[in-house]
């Protein structure tokens, strides 16, 4: 066995046997229990510094340990030690506590995820910077305020590269103004005498917090922004891009001409052909995406495009949502198209996944095509809101049926992120395809990794073709509303070629490649169980709706 694999088998062992034993003893409920510390504030009276010793103990075990939320410790220095004996003893117990748990996920995590960490590009470019900006400003963004869970981060950073004495610095500098925000307030609370003094402190603290986030935030952006023109610059201007583009194609451009870019950008599909085909590794759909935002952002954050004020309407709040049968553990997350074009097969999937083990059902929008149309500051309120109610409904798994999901979300979400294949893989559910001359469709989203094509690899034949001459299903990007008739002939290029038993796994493809007369579209889902259903493009809104009361 590789030591890498020892280590991460030893610190799950040590995991689970302080959750056993925090089980059996309770101590998380003791340590949290305000009432069972008032042993420290007697002693306070008769040695503040042998207190601030236990408390600074008490305060890592907890915090490390028992993964309780820093702001309980904060609260309690302020009540114990007063505003500045307790924001020092609370800063420096965190920032040990950091330290250690940093020190573990280096030991212990570091070889066997920072390999799979690396294959995520956003990941790698915030993380894993060999300059080390980019690590400074997200230390600075994540510790400003104490209210993401500290102890994850803590084992997560210990994965990256960032050195132990920047870490250290960064993080006591970055927690000591949200910290001393709440042992500034709560001991306010205590302190007639000093009561508004402390409290309006608390106040501007918050208010520097705040702003200083949003300052770091703004100033990340710009880099980003520099970063992405730096890598503009490095386009040779060789044509590939424009040669396997049709939208490029129409417009006689490549990636590097951007001026001229600005005017089209909600022209382009987003499929990121021009990326695969790129020599110097450009990424032509970031660079079109961030245009869409910069737009937006331009706009206080309003889309003047016309044309999307009815797909803004649905799914900026998503007005078929549907959590009514959310629940702790997995939940399957069939998106917004996949049950609008394949509502029997959703029912079955659901089905046969509860005959197995107890899963929810959440009927909700990703929120990419609301991303994608340069709301990224929409789209990211939907998806904190989705991940507040999955913590309070404890949910562990998500189950993704959309490919576009998938891939949106995975990073996004602060569950673990499945798809629908690797779920039925794992129950033996589902029969393989036989069929001979079967064409598949990948879906742009998968077209760089092909993880779905992995996942469903027990599915597949042995031998099948995979459809690499066309672009895109047209939907893309939203852009078929500035170019029907280029989205129209994307799929004229499918209808002509007269592919045989063509199969995909993006509802949206199948159901577009339907709707236009494409025959013999299958969906992967809806073959392996079996339920042979056909996209239903005529009921797809009526289906869609159905979602909200189901």
């Amino acid at each position: 066995m590789k030591i890498k694999n020892r280590k991460i088998i030893l610190l799950a062992g040590i995991i689970i046997l302080i959750l056993i034993l925090n089980n059996i003893f309770d101590w998380s409920s003791y340590i949290s229990d305000l009432d069972n510390l008032v042993f420290l504030e007697k002693m306070v009276e008769d040695n503040i510094w042998v207190a601030a010793g236990i408390y600074i103990v008490i305060t890592i075990i907890g915090c490390v340990v028992l993964a309780l939320p820093g702001v309980t410790f904060a609260i309690f220095a302020g009540l114990l030690f007063g505003p500045w004996m307790g924001t020092l003893c609370c800063s420096l117990a965190t920032t040990i506590g950091a330290i250690l748990a940093f020190i573990a996920g280096r030991f212990f995590l570091k070889d066997s995820i920072k390999p799979v960490a690396m294959k995520n590009k956003y990941l790698k470019k915030l993380l894993f910077d060999e300059t080390g900006r980019n690590e400074v400003f997200v230390l600075m963004i994540t510790r400003l305020v104490p209210l993401f869970p500290f102890n994850l981060q803590n084992f997560a950073y210990g994965v990256t590269d960032i050195k132990f004495n920047t870490y250290s610095l960064c993080s006591f500098l970055f927690m000591l103004p949200g910290t001393a925000m709440y042992t500034i307030g709560t001991a306010g609370l205590t302190d007639q005498d000093n009561r508004l003094l402390y409290i309006c402190m608390a106040l501007l603290l918050g208010v520097l917090v705040i702003g200083l986030r949003k300052y770091f935030q703004k100033k990340f952006m710009k880099i980003d922004e520099s970063e992405k023109q730096a890598d503009v610059a490095k386009c040779v201007h060789c044509g590939k891009c424009t040669t396997n583009c049709e939208f490029l194609k129409k417009y006689k451009l490549d990636i590097g001409q951007t001026k001229e870019l600005e005017d089209l950008a909600y022209h382009c599909f987003l499929c990121g052909r021009c990326s695969q085909v790129c020599p110097q590794g450009i990424d032509g759909r970031e660079i079109i995406l961030d245009m869409r935002k910069r737009k937006v952002n331009k706009n206080h954050g309003k889309l003047e495009e016309k044309g999307y004020g009815c797909l803004l309407g649905e799914k900026e709040k998503y007005i078929f949502q549907n959590y009514r049968h959310v629940q702790k553990g997995s939940v399957l997350f069939p998106g917004c198209n996949f049950p609008s074009f394949y509502p029997k097969t959703t029912k079955l999937a659901y089905e046969l996944l509860n005959r197995h083990e107890q899963v929810g059902l959440v009927y909700d929008c990703c929120r990419k095509p609301v991303e994608e149309l340069g709301k990224s500051a929409g789209a990211e309120k939907a998806i904190q809101k989705m991940n507040e109610r999955f913590r309070q409904e404890k949910v562990g798994e998500v189950i993704m049926m959309c490919p576009n999901c998938y891939y949106f979300l995975k990073s996004r979400l602060e569950v673990k992120v499945v798809s629908i294949y690797e779920k039925l893989a794992e129950f033996d559910i589902g029969q393989k395809i036989a069929k001979k001359n079967l064409h598949l469709f990948i879906p742009c989203p998968d077209r760089e990794k092909e993880e779905w094509v992995g996942h469903m690899q027990r599915y597949l034949p042995k031998k099948f073709a995979v459809i690499q001459q066309i672009q895109c299903c047209g939907l893309g990007g939203c852009a078929g509303v500035k170019e029907p008739e280029l989205a129209k002939k994307l799929l004229a290029d499918i209808k002509n070629r007269e592919y045989q038993n063509i199969y995909t796994y993006c509802g949206t493809c199948a159901g577009n490649m339907t709707g236009a007369g494409c025959t013999g579209v299958k969906h992967m889902l809806a073959e392996i169980l079996e339920s042979k259903e056909t996209a239903d493009v005529n009921k797809s809104f009526m289906n869609r709706m159905k979602t909200k009361f189901i």
